[in-house]
């Protein structure tokens, strides 16, 4: 994986739209991204790590079950969107 681990967080500057998203691990001081995002973009980007992770669990729960095949199909085209990875 090369995208910066999470935890990542945002903060919002005031009554704009303007927002810093701080992608920071424990080790490392991490990256810092700064714009006009609005705070539903912010906000979903920060989360971007744990849906990742989530999705990454669920397939994996639905290659060994066997269940959940229609959402699992989503849930690789996800993972490969954010990865590149088309091994899913």
């Amino acid at each position: 994986m090369i995208h910066t681990p999470g935890p990542w967080r945002y903060e919002m500057h005031g009554d704009t739209n303007y927002a810093t998203l701080f992608m920071t691990n424990s080790v490392l001081t991490g990256d810092v991204m700064r714009g006009y995002i609005g705070e539903d973009n912010a906000r979903l980007i920060a989360a971007a790590p744990d849906l990742l992770a989530a999705c990454q669990a669920f397939a994996e729960y639905a290659r060994i079950s066997g269940n959940g095949a229609g959402i699992a199909e989503m849930a690789a085209a996800a993972i490969e969107k954010a990865t590149g990875d088309r091994r899913q």
